[in-house]
């Protein structure tokens, strides 16, 4: 037993020194694109957390490109990156599923004239869906994640923006929803209802517009779309438009920033004569602290939902702590604290737990997750675990 683990041992280390030493075989399509000054990930992300510092929340914001880019003569493999992620999957101490997460395209950049495109599709999707009956359902789905018509008009400094297509409000996106250091979202993101029936939830892209006002790094977003409030690319039954608005500043280099965000929505519940509208809210407060080895997150989240058709109403509020260190470029550590609540009329009824893990970056464009969670209701606890590759070119 000593002998075997020892063998593993050196063939891990030996893969790893191999991974540390290989350079990437191809580059994304933005590094492609940026060649003076030289552009790589670090130069808008973090090293293992993948979190947008100021250049890259910018980059974002601005529509994805930089003011002053030039319309040349350039390639598909100036435009086009593509990703995928492997994982393996467990929980209760036992290996669920080997996953082909996801294989995804990704694809933006200026098309002229103050106008400029982003897009994620999922060429390939697990659902999760891993019961192991003959029926697979839609388990290896394709979906369309994001789509961006985005028009942008003034300097870097002040501008004005519009977009219109398949959008996600940004500073959610800066805060866990897109580019994040765990490999699966916080569950304050994912499984926050208070309403059951109603289907919203923070990460769920939706279809609509935005308009911004950008102005020495401080951001205004009003939004106006269908409130699908689903996982599927479906418009919803209801003829309600939902509304946010939102704003924020970024204080430095690092990306360290500070906003809140009101989402106002209308859900219809039910079918026939049972079925009723619950119109609801949200309240977003986010904070992110960055410095050069280290990142810390924490969100708030309160809402009231409608949750029967005599007008009943409900209170739910949660928030969770984040922490990221990396004393190496290429890896470090995290946790997380996180509490939901969907009653808080109800005593007992909440859900709370502790997520921690490590991510390792041996090559330039593509990491290596490790995570372990424990989450839930008292007494009902359930814990997960996940391994991440995850890579681009």
């Amino acid at each position: 037993m000593k002998r075997l683990t020892l063998v593993v041992a050196c063939l891990a280390l030996t893969l790893l020194e191999a991974l540390l030493a290989t350079p990437a075989q191809a580059i994304p399509a933005w590094s492609r694109r940026y060649k003076e000054p030289k552009t790589d990930c670090l130069s808008c992300h973090t090293w293992g957390s993948w979190k947008l510092n100021k250049r890259g929340q910018d980059f974002m914001r601005y529509g994805h490109h930089f003011e002053g880019d030039k319309e040349e003569d350039l390639g598909l493999s100036e435009y086009f990156s593509l990703a995928s992620k492997i994982r393996f999957i467990g929980g209760n101490q036992k290996l669920e599923s080997f996953q082909q997460n996801a294989i995804s395209i990704y694809s933006g950049g200026s098309l002229g004239k103050g106008f400029s495109y982003f897009v994620e599709a999922y060429l390939h999707d697990n659902t999760g869906k891993n019961t192991g009956a003959s029926d697979f359902g839609d388990y290896g789905r394709t979906k369309l994640a994001e789509s961006v018509l985005q028009y942008t008009a003034g300097r870097e400094e002040r501008y004005f923006t519009a977009r219109v297509g398949q959008i996600l409000p940004q500073l959610l996106h800066i805060n866990g929803m897109g580019a994040r250091t765990s490999a699966v979202r916080a569950n304050l993101w994912t499984r926050s209802s208070i309403n059951p029936g109603n289907a919203y939830q923070p990460f769920s892209r939706q279809y609509g517009l935005d308009v911004a006002y950008h102005a020495f790094a401080t951001n205004a977003v009003v939004g106006l779309v269908n409130g699908t409030g689903s996982l599927l690319n479906v418009d919803d039954n209801n003829q309600h438009k939902d509304v946010y608005v939102s704003l924020d500043h970024t204080f430095d280099k690092w990306g360290s920033n500070l906003g809140v965000l009101y989402y106002d929505g209308d859900f219809p519940v039910g079918e026939g004569t049972s079925a009723y509208s619950d119109h609801f809210h949200r309240w977003y407060a986010l904070g992110d602290f960055s410095r050069a080895h280290f990142n810390a997150k924490a969100a708030f989240v309160t809402g009231r939902d409608e949750i029967d058709a005599a007008g009943h109403e409900a209170k739910g509020d949660g928030f969770y702590l984040e922490g990221y260190y990396y004393p190496v470029k290429w890896g470090g550590l995290f946790t997380r604290y996180e509490r939901w609540d969907p009653n808080s009329a109800v005593g007992g009824d909440h859900s709370d737990g502790v997520t921690g893990g490590f991510t390792v970056t041996p090559f330039v464009y593509g990491r290596f997750v490790g995570e372990i969670s424990k989450y839930g209701r008292s007494g009902a606890k359930e814990t997960t675990y996940t391994i991440e590759a995850n890579f681009m070119w």
